[in-house]
C-alpha cells in the first residue's frame, strides 16, 4: 500500500444501471462497493469515500449497500427533466477536494 490518501467519489448512478441492465445475476452491489474500495486502499488510506446517487433513487437497497460499506451518500436532485447532474456533481466535488484538502 502507498504512503498516500485517497478520495474515492462513485457516480453511484452508473453502477445502478448497469447492474439492473447487465450484470444484475452475477454482481452484487456490495461487492463492487467493497472492490472499489479495496482497489483505492492499494493507492493510500481512504480517507473520503462517496457515492452520488439521484436523490429519488436514495432509498434502494443498492444506495444501502454503499452506504454499509462505508460511503457517505450524497443525493443529487435530477433536472426537471428528469436528467441525472450526479457525475457533474461528483466531478466539481473532486475539483474542490484537489483544490481545498491538503493531503
Amino acid at each position: 500500500m502507498s504512503d498516500g490518501t485517497v478520495a474515492l467519489l462513485v457516480d453511484f448512478e452508473n453502477i445502478r444501471i448497469s447492474l439492473q441492465r447487465y450484470f444484475s445475476d452475477i454482481l452484487k452491489p456490495h461487492e463492487i462497493a467493497a472492490a472499489l474500495r479495496k482497489q483505492a486502499a492499494s493507492y493510500g488510506s481512504v480517507i473520503i469515500a462517496r457515492s452520488y446517487i439521484r436523490a429519488d433513487f436514495g432509498g434502494t437497497p443498492m444506495g444501502s449497500d454503499f452506504q454499509s460499506e462505508g460511503y457517505t451518500p450524497v443525493f443529487v436532485v435530477p433536472k426537471r427533466n428528469g436528467q441525472d447532474r450526479s457525475d457533474i456533481e461528483m466531478s466539481m466535488d473532486g475539483q474542490k477536494l484537489i483544490y481545498t484538502r491538503p493531503d
